[in-house]
């Protein structure tokens, strides 16, 4: 394996889409658009981490039971019976450099994992066994190197993609560790490629993001969102653009960054043809085709936990001395967002991270069928703080990848193995 060592680290719907900020989620509400439509952790050291870097993200969600008066299915929360989660894997780092900020988390089909620093640019390869295998491509502008990689993605032909997203293109590599080509973005989005980016015909999906009233997000009211199909010599956006009012706070110098805790509807795109929606206000999902139609609902019967009197006093701790933090207190909403992040296994399951009055963000996963059964919540036996931002998780037949902070607030990845109860 070609692979270079590291130096080291310095320190017809209605559904709503968004981009969640590292340093706070973006509020947002409902159109109808045709066919589309924390662990206890101290928050002063999550945020601290937060915004020391900034990315945007795109994530996502889906299943159904019971029937309710609309129409749409709502399961009870209930015990997994057949499927638990185990202890597997527990990482700080590589041999050489602890982790810095644990930007995305991929697997390829040898069963290696690569985990991207979003601090300082590595994007280091591990072996299945959880062994440090070497890094891939390195800081810079040249061929098989990026400026500010936010995100790295497998595809079916074994091929890993890094997304450069100030360079706006992706890098891609082999499986030996060899500079493939570039891909450059040709639309106006900071999304991330997103996990299993991938349609069943090898094309990929990128995101347009597009701004109606204004020219640039800190200053815009309405953003429209929509995943384009990006094939060779042709693209197509095959659903209607999904718009999204985003609850900025203004701090003054035309800067408007989002609320914290506010609801940030969220998306994920599962490579076998489908598309999940959710808006992370309550907990009902929604499974797409690409072609926009919607294939099944997932919904649970949960309410979402308080914004409670103790995150209030962190963020209190984290705002003195700096009076542009007060304003983001004063607009604090009553509760959080109810989902936290959907990921696709890529095997015929959705994955559900919630938070709500009955689990804390991190401590429980939910597991449905694709196909919309529901097959019960798996408690956490590792929990890690997963702070307030974008949930860094990557889940596969067998095993669940979670990026987060241990007890002392250092980034830690754990593997996680999904087991049959009686084991």
């Amino acid at each position: 394996m070609m692979l270079c060592q590291p130096a080291m680290v310095c320190d017809s719907d209605r559904t709503t889409i968004v981009a969640a900020s590292v340093n706070a989620s973006q509020k947002a509400t409902t159109e109808d658009l045709g066919s589309a439509s924390r662990a206890n952790k101290p928050l002063s050291g999550i945020i601290a981490r937060s915004l020391a870097f900034v990315t945007w993200a795109f994530v996502g969600i889906g299943a159904c039971i019971d029937t309710r008066g609309d129409g749409d299915a709502i399961a009870v929360p209930r015990d997994a019976e057949s499927i638990r989660l185990q202890s597997d894997l527990r990482l700080h780092g590589t041999p050489n450099a602890p982790f810095g900020v644990i930007s995305a988390v991929a697997t390829d089909m040898l069963g290696r994992f690569y985990v991207l620093d979003g601090m300082s640019q590595d994007l280091y390869v591990f072996d299945a066994n959880g062994d440090y295998a070497g890094n891939l491509g390195r800081r810079g502008s040249g061929p098989g190197e990026f400026r500010a990689a936010v995100d790295v993605a497998v595809s079916p032909d074994s091929i890993v993609w890094v997304t450069d997203a100030v360079a706006g293109r992706h890098v891609l590599f082999d499986l030996d560790g060899n500079f493939v080509r570039t891909v450059p973005r040709r639309y106006r989005s900071d999304s991330y490629v997103g996990d299993r980016p991938f349609t069943v015909d090898g094309d990929h999906v990128d995101w347009m993001l597009r701004f109606p009233n204004e020219t640039a997000f800190a200053s815009s009211d309405v953003i429209e969102i929509f995943p384009v199909i990006v094939g060779v010599g042709t693209d197509a956006d095959t659903m209607p653009p999904i718009r999204f009012w985003p609850d900025l706070v203004d701090i003054g110098n035309e800067r408007r960054p989002a609320v914290f805790f506010s609801p940030a509807p969220v998306i994920a795109v599962d490579g076998r043809g489908s598309i999940w929606f959710s808006d992370s206000r309550e907990y009902r999902i929604l499974g797409r085709s690409l072609a926009g139609d919607t294939t099944v609902v997932l919904s649970l019967r949960e309410e979402a936990a308080l914004v409670s009197d103790e995150d209030r006093r962190e963020l209190e701790k984290l705002a003195s001395g700096r009076s542009s933090m007060q304003r983001y207190i004063d607009v604090l909403p009553e509760r959080k967002p109810i989902i936290v992040g959907v990921f696709p296994d890529g095997a015929g399951h959705v994955l559900v991270i919630p938070e709500t009055t009955t689990v804390r963000r991190g401590e429980a996963i939910d597991l449905f069928r694709e196909t919309g059964e529901y097959l019960g919540r798996m408690m956490v036996p590792d929990p890690v703080n997963l702070g307030i931002t974008r949930v860094v998780m990557h889940a596969t037949e067998g095993f669940l990848y979670i990026g987060g902070l241990d007890e002392a607030g250092a980034p830690v990845l754990i593997r996680l193995r999904l087991a049959a109860a009686q084991e």
